[in-house]
């Protein structure tokens, strides 16, 4: 175990160096993600309020940012199978 420990920590430094030179932009909301938020109600509902609903991140289809996902970082380590 500590073989892999010290393998996925060499693997995690590796993968985030640059990052750490030039830090992506701060993360001001901590709330949970916008592109999480999702509206679970039926179409016919989802119908009746869209326009009400128009502004909401729950009803907006957000896309994830650009290298934040997990699989990013398990790439960037190249620990994604």
């Amino acid at each position: 175990l500590d073989a892999i420990d010290s393998s996925i920590a060499k693997a995690a430094q590796k993968a985030v160096a640059d990052l750490v030179e030039n830090p992506p932009a701060p993360i001001t909301d901590m709330r949970r993600a916008d592109e999480h938020r999702t509206c679970f109600v039926g179409k016919n509902t989802k119908k009746m309020y869209g326009e009400k609903w128009a502004d909401m991140p729950a009803t907006a289809n957000l896309q994830n940012r650009a290298n934040s996902t997990s699989s990013f970082f398990r790439q960037r380590a190249n620990m994604d199978s």
